[in-house]
This record gives structure tokens, sequence and C-alpha cells, in this order.
């Protein structure tokens, strides 16, 4: 038998998100820092940090998965207009 453990934290921010990033060089580092409220003023901030090299990949990957997003959202859009003209 294989026994591992998990952890797991999801978050959901809202549009009033703080967002920064700092990079450090003389750790070779960058920090993100998440900061968001929730209704009764509670200041929930996370701060994440990671190599440059982790951070490239990160930044490599969010880019990819807005693009790829932005064009299903195109091509959904493009179909419900051909439908349209169709009717």
């Amino acid at each position: 038998m294989k026994v591992s453990k998990s952890n797991k934290t999801a978050v959901t921010f809202t549009n009033e998100l703080y967002t920064n990033c700092y990079i450090s060089s003389w750790s070779k580092s960058m920090e993100v820092t998440l900061m968001d409220y929730e209704v009764d003023g509670t200041e929930h901030k996370f701060e994440f940090t990671m190599t440059i090299d982790k951070a490239r990949s990160l930044a490599k990957e969010l880019a990819e998965d807005i693009a790829n997003y932005d064009e299903e959202l195109a091509k959904k859009a493009e179909q419900e207009a051909e439908e349209v003209v169709d009717e």
C-alpha cells in the first residue's frame, strides 16, 4: 500500500485584488504578493518566493494559457455569429 498526504488551499480573489512582483538580483529570486480583503475587512496576504527560472516558467505558462483562453473565446464568438447568420 502506498500512502500519500496532500494539503490544498483554494482561494478566490475579488476584483479588488492587489498584486505585486519583486525580483531580487541579490538572491536571484522573485517574490509575488497577492493581497485581498474580506467583507469584514480581514486582510489576506499571500507571498510566494521562487527562483527566477521557476518564475520564467510560470510566466510562460500563464501567457500561453491566457492566449489559449482568448483563442477559444474568439472561436466561440465566431461560431455564435455564424449561427445567427445561418438563422
